[in-house]
């Protein structure tokens, strides 16, 4: 298994329930919500414009570190946007399960934040 990418995000996503989940945001909130989070994304990488390949398989471990702890149905399922942005910058070749393995966890912590990790799966 080989590291990619290893970024660091000082923002955690929105859960998908509550008042200000991502279930209860207007569309054009959720598309700009999503494009927000893609831009995260790139900065973190640091790179300029070129699209780096994707490999064919790839690990995802993200881990968010929370004020107040979420269940783990709702973690995974805020995790969709950060997936989203990994596809759209071509960091990953999808997000279904023949391409990738999701590992997500969260600790308590008094800073929020995401890192998120990308190893290629070498057969």
């Amino acid at each position: 298994m080989n590291l990619l990418y290893d970024l660091m995000i000082d923002e955690v996503p929105r859960g998908p329930n509550g008042p200000k989940g991502l279930l209860r945001m207007h569309w054009a909130s959720r598309q700009k919500y999503n494009k927000d989070w893609g831009w995260l994304i790139r900065g973190a990488l640091g790179l300029g414009p070129v699209r780096i390949p994707a490999p064919e398989r790839v690990r995802v471990h993200i881990v968010q570190g929370r004020k107040r702890l979420m269940d783990e149905d709702n973690l995974y399922a805020s995790c969709i946007v950060i997936l989203n942005s990994l596809r759209e910058w071509a960091l990953i070749t999808d997000d279904d399960p023949a391409h990738c393995t999701l590992e997500v966890e969260q600790v308590k912590s008094k800073q929020v934040y995401t890192r998120i990790r990308v190893y290629e799966l070498v057969e």
